[in-house]
């Protein structure tokens, strides 16, 4: 703070001591850079106005309500408090850093002792502001491959912030014993480089420049630089002559995110249609390690946060039942790569998965041996599938192999019913190749096959065995048509199969006409 000679508080043009005022006080405030001028006028802690002034542009501030809002207007500022900051809260309070340095004028104070009516009023507490003059700057920030990040954020371990420090003499008087400290920058802080005379004395409106830099550690990405998301330190600067002074910097800690969506195509058009919850995404680092796990919200969405510029893979887990349909990048493999540059996010990486539908085959032979199983293939039989609602919802008929097949079946019971060629009959219908349905074990001949398809199952062997029927034929004769009582006649009864199957338990019944006795038969 210096204060010198002053103009006194009026505009009226009249000599300096023919003033009408009895105690107008006046101090005029000068910043060496732009800031704000806050004055509490009845010195109660909460300052009452604040006007933003120019770098080494001078307000003029008196007790008086029409040029002061806030003012007590009593022309006495005995008890105010001035202080210049860089910038104001909501409220008007002081909220940002102390101006460097600020020149206060205002009347000659030896002239207080005469009840100079313009004097200054020695009542007034002005804050002043350090000499030196100390400012920290965060010159760069340098990634780790050594080239330089364009935002100057940090954004990953290994990140070095490159600092400068300078120190500038805004005093009156030379200073030594200069000694800058910075607890983030030990034993890698270098200088200091002298503007005027490399002699170890800051001179008048001499100024020093320090440089170094600090390397992220993993720690500060982990704790989000101790939580308050910037990476800060503070540097000071002692001397002989001056008491210690301070400035401290931020450099903010801007992570990324990765996010995307999963979700279930429902219409076999590869596009999603139903978005997927509870389904397990994985993020792994450039060394194929799984550094986080979460799951899909409701709206099938998922995300991971705070993470470092690098290379990412995500990896989804399918469902129980679920199969890939595509991934963003296109290999449909459920995996994703991602690159962070560094406080960039990266958002829509999609996957789309689906539930496989399946296919059911099996044969249709025919036994010609009588053996119960099948030798020669049926071609032309009509097989149909029917869901669990008794409802068709495929036919299809044999090829020259006797093979069938329905394709697209979406998973659920069904049943294979075989509509028997002319003249043949069922021997058996049997899942061939048991998976664990429950109809795998039904002997029951009645052209009727159970299954049950699972996601994406192919199941095979739903085999049916027909015959042909055997083909017979009755003729009956007798030898006298007109018998006489008490005469014996003869009947003979032909039987004929004509195949082609052979007939077996054949049960030949011949009930006598009324009046007849039976005698005897033979075969």
């Amino acid at each position: 703070m210096l204060v010198g000679l002053g103009r006194g508080a009026t505009d009226d043009g009249l000599p300096l001591n023919d003033q009408g005022e009895e105690s107008r006080s006046v101090v005029w405030v000068t910043p060496i850079e732009d800031s704000n001028i806050f004055i509490d006028f009845d010195g109660d802690g909460t300052f009452d106005n604040n006007v933003a002034v120019d770098a080494l542009d001078s307000l003029r501030i008196v007790d008086d309500t029409v040029l002061f809002s806030g003012a007590e207007g009593d022309q006495d500022l005995t008890g105010a408090i001035i202080v210049s900051n860089t910038s104001a809260d909501g409220n008007g309070q002081p909220n940002g850093n102390p101006v460097s340095i600020a020149a206060v004028w205002g009347q000659d104070p030896p002239r207080s002792l005469s009840n100079d009516g313009e004097a200054l009023d020695l009542g007034t507490a002005i804050v002043p502001l350090a000499n030196p003059a100390i400012n920290k700057e965060a010159v760069s920030v340098t990634n780790p491959d050594g080239s330089t990040d364009s935002d100057g954020i940090v954004d990953q371990v290994d990140d070095v912030i490159n600092y400068e420090i300078a120190v500038s003499n805004v005093g009156f008087q030379d200073l030594t014993g200069v000694n800058v400290t910075d607890p983030l920058l030990a034993g890698n802080l270098s200088g200091p480089v002298e503007s005027i005379n490399t002699d170890g004395i800051l001179e008048r409106g001499e100024t020093w420049t320090y440089t170094g830099s600090y390397t992220v550690q993993q720690s500060d990405i982990d704790s989000n630089g101790g939580g308050d998301g910037d990476i800060d330190n503070t540097a000071t600067v002692d001397t002989n002559e001056t008491p210690p002074s301070s400035d401290s910097e931020e450099v903010p800690i801007n992570l990324s995110s990765i996010s995307g969506n999963v979700s279930e195509d429902t219409d076999n058009d590869d596009t999603g249609d139903v978005n997927l919850a509870n389904v397990t995404v994985e993020l792994l680092d450039d060394q194929d390690t799984v550094i986080a796990t979460t799951t899909t919200d409701v709206d099938g969405n998922y995300e991971f946060n705070d993470l470092e510029a690098g290379d990412y893979t995500v990896r989804q887990v399918n469902l129980p039942g679920y199969s890939n349909v595509s991934d963003t990048d296109g290999a449909n493999d459920n995996l994703i790569s991602v690159t962070l540059p560094g406080d960039v996010d990266s958002t829509g990486n999609d996957f789309v998965d689906e539930i496989p539908n399946g296919s059911i085959s099996g044969t249709v032979t025919e036994d010609t041996n009588n053996d119960g199983t099948g030798d020669n293939p049926l071609a032309d039989v009509t097989v149909t599938l029917v869901d669990d609602q008794g409802n068709p919802v495929a036919t299809t008929t044999t090829g020259t192999d006797g093979s069938y097949t329905f394709t697209d079946v979406e998973p659920g019971d069904y049943q294979v019913v075989q509509t028997n060629l002319p003249d043949y009959q069922d021997v058996s219908d049997q899942d061939t190749t048991p998976d664990g349905d429950a109809a795998d074990n039904n002997t029951t001949v009645d052209n009727i096959v159970g299954v049950t398809v699972d996601p994406g199952e192919n199941d095979t062997g739903n085999d049916f065995v027909d015959q042909q029927q055997a083909d017979l034929s009755v003729v009956k004769t007798v030898d006298n048509a007109t018998p006489n009582v008490g005469e014996n006649i003869t009947f003979t009864i032909n039987l004929t199969n004509d195949g082609p199957n052979d007939a077996t338990n054949v049960d030949v019944k011949d009930l006598l006409p009324a009046g007849l006795t039976y005698v005897s038969d033979t075969t």
